[in-house]
């Protein structure tokens, strides 16, 4: 998913991979802004009105460069939650100028303010894994379509949903181009929130071709800052995933835990700081 460039630049624990890609100094959390036609790993194809809170975004200089590509959730009419390492530069060390909506709910809609865990690293020890969480200010009303976060943590086993534009296989670049999402289970819960699911497509059609059955999902490139969904509320922020195997044909992903208090604090200061808004949160 990476190239040369970015093992010269950080040092990273060989068992995990943020879910990123470099190409030419190109950042995309998926895919150079070219080939983005990425989705959930085993996904299925969403209506469009169907999770319309889930966009694309794209980072950079809006109307110069499109350098970086994610997915976030609007969480309410003006703010949008996503990875930080989608929101980071690592040409300039610092935040993109400018966040954008590429596709979904408001699209074209430029951001005012983004605002990082201040407690987030690029070093992929626990700060880049643990704290890989960002919300993206956008003027009031920008979006008519959002969604709201749960009261509380999932437990193991709990039902969920994953939604975002990131791939549908390992290693397959030539998918449609739209929203996806899957079914899976929670496997596990603390600082992050891990899922176990398969990284290619497990089903067939009645040619022999590969099909997404969107059962036992992943998360993959293209996914950054995409939600992890539990009752259809936010519980989760997609950001690494294991390049090692769980069980034979299983993968593990991991979400940020917006509900540890680590993740909460900072959620809690940004609404109080600085005029974000995400609803249901308390």
């Amino acid at each position: 998913m990476a190239d040369g460039h970015w093992f010269k630049h950080y040092k990273i624990h060989l068992h995990t991979l943020v879910l990123c890609f470099f190409s030419h100094f190109i950042l995309s959390c998926g895919m150079p802004p070219q080939q983005n036609e990425l989705h959930v790993i085993n996904g299925k194809d969403l209506a469009e009105s169907k999770h319309r809170g889930v966009v694309q975004i794209g980072m950079g200089v809006k109307g110069q460069s499109l350098d970086a590509l994610c997915t976030g959730t609007w969480v309410s009419s003006d703010t949008i939650l996503t990875a930080a390492h989608c929101m980071w530069d690592w040409t300039v060390d610092g935040v993109w100028k400018d966040v954008w909506v590429i596709q979904g709910e408001a699209k074209g809609a430029k951001s005012s303010k983004i605002y990082i865990h201040p407690d987030y690293t690029w070093d992929f020890g626990e700060g880049g894994f643990v704290y890989d969480i960002a919300v993206v200010k956008f003027p009031k009303n920008t979006a008519k379509k959002f969604i709201g976060v749960a009261k509380k943590t999932p437990k193991k086993n709990d039902s969920l949903e994953i939604v975002g534009y990131g791939i549908v296989a390992e290693g397959n670049f030539s998918s449609s181009g739209k929203r996806r999402s899957g079914t899976n289970k929670v496997h596990n819960v603390n600082k992050r929130i891990a899922i176990q699911g398969h990284y290619y497509q497990v089903g067939s059609d009645e040619s022999g071709s590969s099909v997404s059955t969107g059962k036992d999902v992943l998360n993959g490139s293209g996914d950054s800052g995409g939600p992890m969904l539990v009752g259809g509320l936010v519980v989760g922020v997609s950001s690494t995933a294991s390049v090692e195997n769980a069980t034979p044909d299983k993968k593990e992903g991991y979400y940020v835990n917006i509900f540890h208090p680590d993740q909460k604090k900072f959620l809690l200061s940004a609404i109080k700081s600085h005029g974000v808004s995400i609803t249901n949160l308390k």
